[in-house]
C-alpha cells in the first residue's frame, strides 16, 4: 500500500490495519475518527495512578485506559478504575492487545528499555517521562512497525554538553 493510499483511507475514517500503516502516514487521524484511543499505562505507582485517575475522569472520549500493568497487581487496584480495564503483570498481554498507546512510567532502565522496544516492534506507540531511559538509548528506539516515541518531558535528560551527552 502506498503512502497516499494510507492517508487517503485515514482521511475517510478507514483504520489502517497496522501491516498496511506505511511511515510517514499518520494514521491518528483514522483512529480518533472512529473511537477513542485506546492507552495501557505500564507502572501503577505514584504518577501511574495520578494519570490513570485523569485518564478515567476525562469525559471527552478522546483516550480510553483499557489495561494497567503492574507486579503485583493485586493490591494495587483502585475502586475508582473502571471495571473492563485489564489489570496484569505479564507485559505480554499489553503487546498482544488492541491498545493503541502504551504509557511507560516504570522508570530506570531495566525493563524499561525492553518494554519500550517490544511495544514500538509491536507498532504501538509509546509515550514516556522516563529521562534516563531517553538519554541513554532514545535515539537507538527504531519506531519501525509504525509506532511513535512521545517524550514529553524527558528531553532535558538527554542534553549534548560541550559535545557530550550528559545523563
Amino acid at each position: 500500500m502506498q503512502k497516499t493510499e494510507t492517508i487517503a483511507r485515514a482521511a475517510s475514517g478507514a483504520r489502517p490495519e497496522r501491516s498496511q500503516r506505511v511511515e510517514g502516514a499518520r494514521p491518528e487521524r483514522a483512529q480518533r475518527a472512529e473511537g477513542p484511543l485506546k492507552v495501557a499505562i505500564v507502572g501503577f505507582g505514584t504518577v501511574g495512578r495520578s494519570v490513570a485517575k485523569i485518564l478515567c475522569e476525562n469525559s471527552s472520549g478522546a483516550l480510553h485506559l483499557t489495561h494497567v500493568c503492574n507486579r503485583n497487581f493485586e493490591r494495587k487496584k483502585q475502586a475508582w478504575v473502571p471495571a473492563d480495564v485489564i489489570w496484569t503483570d505479564d507485559f505480554q498481554v499489553l503487546l498482544n492487545s488492541d491498545a493503541d498507546i502504551i504509557i511507560e512510567l516504570i522508570g530506570g532502565l531495566n525493563p524499561a528499555e525492553q518494554f519500550v522496544r517490544g511495544a514500538l516492534q509491536a507498532g504501538k506507540s509509546v509515550v514516556t517521562a522516563n529521562k534516563q531511559l531517553i538519554a541513554r538509548h532514545g535515539q537507538q528506539f527504531d519506531p519501525g512497525s509504525g509506532g511513535r516515541v512521545a517524550m514529553p518531558s524527558s528531553p532535558p535528560g538527554s542534553l549534548y554538553i560541550g559535545g557530550r551527552r550528559m545523563p
